[in-house]
């Protein structure tokens, strides 16, 4: 063994242990100061204090305040070292060896520490693994040494636990609502194809105030179809979970058909098993209206449907925006990304338009030496009619 390796204490036989007694650390010796009977000259003693009043001679540990009695030997005291992961460092004779604090975060510092990873991971939406990042874990013993580091599958579960604990209070908190309370959900397909339902939870508390918050999100499998019968049974399993099947008012969802069966079969469900005859469902107000403005779009659609061409023609060329970006320049105004609307968000539609008729004054000089542009471009009948549904929006 090298004289700079650590040795465990939980591993030392007692041959070592008398060794080690024997042998006056110098180091160790101004660390510690002299008892009423005779110095302490093990390095397992620098995690001991023997001196506190009224306690003279007693060995208690700096990290957790446990007593020993007097004339405990260091064997048993380097035992109890391990359990917290201390590893003392013996001097050997003729060695220099000089003494480095290995003392790591006591329990609770240690799970103080381990939730904010927790809470960082979980709002940043980091990935578990991490915490198995070198650099990562480089910054941070930067900033705490004495942080003992987990891997990504002790992260898992403890993430899993305070899910755990934290349904747990959600629920109590839910069975002391003393009212109704409503829901809106809603289904979306993620970029990777994998489906999800949210429901969101409404009520209002003891002060008469608006309470709402995110209840759950539920995976939806490839294998299953998104039909309003397996929409709802999702649904349900949540509702009857949190105890609320009598207490359910209302379910609000956009205009989907598979959501309005669900919200028919939840009906059904909810007057037969809890004899709840006050549910409806409700058909969300911002979707009609989106709707109803999708409808009126359509008495101008040609000239929508060029702009937003235009827009798609211009993100997908970087040579035609290198072009705008430097006739932005000599109109002197600032160049602004090209914008595509949305379907299901009618004032997407406004931002487009706006953004093209701020752009107008560069695109009409584009336009005049590119041929996709020119294409692509609206006439003056169609600029009066984006002009005018422009100031429709507006207002």
């Amino acid at each position: 063994m090298s004289n700079d390796e650590y040795i465990d204490g939980s591993n030392n036989s007692n041959s070592e242990d008398e060794e080690e007694d024997n042998v006056v650390d110098d180091v160790v010796e101004d660390r510690i100061a002299s008892t009423t009977t005779a110095k302490k000259t093990s390095s397992v003693w620098l995690f001991f204090d023997i001196n506190r009043p009224n306690q003279i001679g007693i060995p208690i540990c700096k990290e957790c305040d446990k007593e020993y009695a007097k004339g405990t030997g260091v064997s048993s005291l380097r035992r109890h070292l391990s359990t917290h992961s201390i590893i003392a460092p013996v001097k050997k004779q003729g060695t220099s060896r000089e003494y480095h604090n290995n003392i790591p975060h006591s329990e609770a510092e240690q799970i103080k520490r381990d939730m904010a990873v927790q809470t960082w991971v979980i709002c940043d939406l980091q990935s578990f693994n991490v915490v198995e990042n070198k650099e990562w874990r480089d910054m941070v013993n930067t900033f705490d040494p004495k942080y003992r580091f987990h891997n990504r599958h002790t992260l898992k579960d403890q993430i899993t636990i305070y899910f755990e604990g934290k349904k747990i209070q959600v629920k109590a908190m839910i069975n002391q609502i003393s009212g109704k309370v409503a829901f809106t959900a809603d289904m979306w397909t993620s970029i990777n194809n994998s489906a999800f339902l949210s429901l969101t939870i409404h009520y209002t508390d003891t002060n008469w105030k608006l309470k709402s918050f995110l209840l759950d999100i539920i995976p939806i499998p490839i294998s299953v179809r998104h039909t309003g019968l397996n929409m709802a049974e999702a649904l349900i399993n949540i509702i009857n979970e949190y105890n609320l099947g009598d207490r359910t008012l209302g379910l609000t969802t956009d205009n989907a058909a598979s959501m309005i069966v669900c919200g028919r079969i939840i009906k059904d469900e909810l007057k037969n098993n809890f004899n709840n005859i006050r549910f409806s469902h409700y058909r969300c107000a911002a979707h009609i209206l989106n709707l109803a403005v999708q409808e009126g779009l359509q008495l101008i659609d040609e000239a929508v449907q060029k702009v937003r061409s235009l827009m798609k023609c211009l993100k997908s060329s970087l040579p035609l925006l290198s072009s705008l970006k430097a006739l932005c320049d000599m109109k002197n105004i600032n160049y602004l990304t090209p914008e595509l609307d949305c379907a299901t968000r009618w004032n997407s539609t406004y931002y487009m338009l706006q953004k093209f008729k701020y752009l107008q004054p560069a695109l009409h000089l584009l336009q005049a030496d590119e041929r996709k542009v020119q294409n692509r471009y609206p006439n003056q009948n169609d600029m009066r009619s984006i002009f005018v549904i422009i100031i429709i929006f507006y207002n």
